[in-house]
C-alpha cells in the first residue's frame, strides 16, 4: 500500500478587504507530523505541499493564462453548483493544471490537507483535484485538516471524497486513526468501521467516534519535513532604510512540544479537555539543535497553545535550549498569569523573539466570565518589562463575547492608547462559540441556534443571549464594537509583521515598528 499526502492550495486573500494575500512560507505541520508518525509505524508514504508549489509557479510564470486562476474557486454561486452537478470545466482545468505541480501515479490512498474551510475555495479545489484523480488513477481519497461540518457533508455527498479522517489540533487522534486507516486497508478489512472515520451510506452522513486514552492524545511526534519542498519556504527579503541595503534569506521552520492546555479559557477548544502533554526539554533542545543544522537555519515558528503551560516547565525549556547552546530565534504564544520578570528574561535568553499573548480584553469582569486567570494591572507591568528587553509582545484580542457591553470595549481601548509604548502589535478577532461555550452554554448565559452564520471575516454558530441580546441584535453590535476596536489598532499600531519579517527584522537590528 503507497499514501500520497497533499497540502492543498486554496485563495489566499485577507477576510476583512478580500485583497489578495501570501500564503504561509513555512512547512504545513499537520502532515509533516503524519508524515513522520506513519514513517515510524513502517506505512510507505510521500507528502508534498501544492500550496506553495502553485504560490512560486504563479510567480515564475508571465502569461496569465498558464498561471493558475485559484480566485474562481471563491465565486460561491459556482462552487454550490460544482457541488450539486460535480462538473465545471473552468475548475476541472485549473485542478489538472494544480496536478502538473506533483506525482500521484501509483498510489492506493491520496490524503487531502485542507486549510479553514471558511473561504469557499477549500471545498472547491478539494472537489476539483479529487474529480481529476478519480477518472485518472482511482485511488481511495481521505481529506483532513480544518474542515466545518458543513463541507464536509457536503464533499463526502460527492462521493468524490471517501473518507474524512476526524483528528483534533490539540491531540494526536488524526495521526492514530489514519494509522489505523493504512493497516486496515492492507489487511482488506471494512474501512467503514475504524474508529474516527467519517463516510457516506446510503446518503447520509456517518461518523465512527473514538475512545482514545489520554497517553494517546497526549503522543508528540517530531515532524519530517522530507519530500516537502523545502528550497521553496525560504524567503529573500530586502529593504532598504536610510540608504542602507538589508538583505536576508529567511527559512522558518514550525515546530511544537505541547498538545492540549492546562487552562481553562472558556472559548477555547482545550477548554474541555481535562488533559495535556508535554514534551521533555532535553528532546525539545536536541530536535531544534538537529532542524537548525539540518536545514541551516536558526528561525522557528512554534505551534504551542502557550510557552508557558506551568512555570517549571517553561523554565526548563528555557534552561535546556541554553544549556545545549542551540542558537536559535523562535516565536510563541504565552500567558500572562504566569509569567514574570525573571521568566521572560530567561525566555529572551532562550532565543524568544516574539510572545503572542492571549490577551482578549481588558475588562476584568469579562475576563473573569471567560475564565482568565490574570489582571490587568499583572499584564501591564509583564508588557512594560518586555518592552525594556526589547522583546516583540503582540496582543491576540477578541470582541463579541456574549454579554460584552461598550464598557468592556471602553476598557480596551483605555488600555491599548495607555500602553501602546510597550505594545509592539495586536490582532483583533470577532468571537466565536468553541469550547466550554460550546458544551455548556447554559452554564454562560447563552443558547445555541443549529446554523452557522457566516460573515465576510467570521463564522460562528448563531446563539442568543438568554438574558440580553438575540442573535440578530448581537451580529449588529459585535460588528460595532469590532470596528470601535479595530480604528484604535489601526491609529496606534502597525500591522503585525509576517514572521519571516519579523526575524528579518530582528536579525538587522530593524526593531522599530513599521519596519
Amino acid at each position: 500500500m503507497k499514501l500520497k499526502l497533499l497540502f492543498l492550495p486554496r485563495y489566499h486573500c485577507n477576510p476583512n478587504t478580500g485583497e489578495p494575500d501570501f500564503p504561509p512560507h513555512y512547512p504545513p505541520l499537520g502532515i509533516a507530523t503524519l508524515t513522520s508518525y506513519l514513517k515510524e509505524n513502517h506505512v510507505d508514504v510521500e507528502q508534498d505541499d501544492l500550496d506553495i508549489k502553485l504560490f512560486h509557479h504563479n510567480e515564475k510564470i508571465r502569461d496569465e493564462k498558464k498561471r493558475i486562476n485559484l480566485r474562481i474557486f471563491m465565486d460561491e454561486r459556482k462552487v454550490n453548483n460544482f457541488f450539486d452537478k460535480k462538473h465545471d470545466s473552468e475548475f476541472e482545468a485549473e485542478a489538472e493544471k494544480i496536478m502538473k505541480l506533483t506525482d500521484c501515479k501509483g498510489f492506493d490512498i491520496i490524503g487531502f490537507s485542507l486549510m479553514p474551510t471558511d473561504n469557499p475555495s477549500s471545498g472547491a479545489v478539494a472537489l476539483a483535484l479529487a474529480k481529476i484523480l478519480k477518472e485518472k488513477y482511482e485511488p481511495i481519497i481521505i481529506i483532513g485538516g480544518s474542515i466545518r461540518q458543513n463541507v464536509e457533508e457536503k464533499l463526502l455527498t460527492t462521493r468524490l471524497i471517501d473518507f474524512r479522517i476526524r483528528g483534533h489540533p490539540n491531540d494526536s487522534s488524526g495521526e492514530i486513526i489514519t494509522f489505523n486507516f493504512c493497516r486496515a486497508f492492507e489487511e482488506g478489512l471494512d474501512l467503514k468501521k475504524i474508529p474516527g472515520v467519517h463516510f457516506v451510506e446510503n446518503g447520509e452522513c456517518k461518523r465512527n467516534l473514538t475512545d482514545f486514552g489520554d497517553e494517546e492524545r497526549c503522543m508528540i511526534t517530531r515532524p519530517c519535513f522530507e519530500g516537502l519542498p523545502m528550497d521553496l519556504y525560504k524567503r529573500m527579503i530586502s529593504k532598504e532604510i536610510n540608504g542602507t541595503r538589508y538583505s536576508s534569506e529567511i527559512l522558518v521552520l514550525p515546530y511544537f512540544f505541547m498538545k492540549g492546555c492546562p487552562h481553562n479559557c472558556a472559548f477555547c477548544s482545550c477548554s474541555t479537555q481535562t488533559w495535556w502533554g508535554k514534551k521533555d526539554p532535553e528532546e525539545v533542545a536536541a530536535d531544534l539543535q538537529y532542524f537548525s543544522k539540518k536545514y541551516k537555519t536558526r528561525f522557528f515558528y512554534f505551534h504551542n497553545s502557550t510557552v508557558n503551560p506551568i512555570y517549571e516547565y517553561a523554565e526548563r525549556i528555557a534552561k535546556e535550549l541554553i544549556k545545549q547552546d542551540v542558537n536559535i530565534m523562535w516565536s510563541d504564544c504565552a500567558n500572562f498569569f504566569l509569567m514574570d520578570r525573571k521568566l521572560l528574561r530567561k525566555l529572551k535568553d532562550a532565543g524568544a523573539a516574539r510572545l503572542v499573548f492571549g490577551f482578549e480584553s481588558a475588562s476584568m469582569p469579562l475576563l473573569k466570565y471567560i475564565g482568565k486567570n490574570y489582571t490587568v494591572s499583572h499584564a501591564e507591568k509583564i508588557l512594560r518589562f518586555a518592552h525594556e528587553i526589547n522583546l516583540w509582545s503582540e496582543l491576540d484580542l477578541i470582541c463579541g463575547f456574549p454579554y460584552e457591553s461598550e464598557v468592556d470595549v471602553n476598557a480596551t481601548i483605555m488600555f491599548l492608547k495607555k500602553n501602546k509604548k510597550f505594545i509592539s502589535a495586536c490582532s483583533l478577532n470577532k468571537f466565536w462559540v468553541d469550547g466550554r461555550f460550546g458544551k455548556y452554554p447554559q452554564e454562560y448565559g447563552i443558547k445555541l441556534r443549529d446554523w452557522v452564520d457566516t460573515h465576510l471575516n467570521w463564522a460562528t454558530t448563531a446563539f442568543d443571549e438568554i438574558y440580553g441580546l438575540p442573535w440578530e441584535k448581537k451580529i449588529e453590535q459585535s460588528i460595532n464594537h469590532f470596528n470601535m476596536l479595530q480604528e484604535v489598532i489601526n491609529k496606534y499600531f502597525y500591522p503585525p509583521p509576517s514572521i519571516h519579517e519579523l526575524f528579518f527584522n530582528i536579525v538587522n537590528g530593524l526593531t522599530e515598528k513599521g519596519l
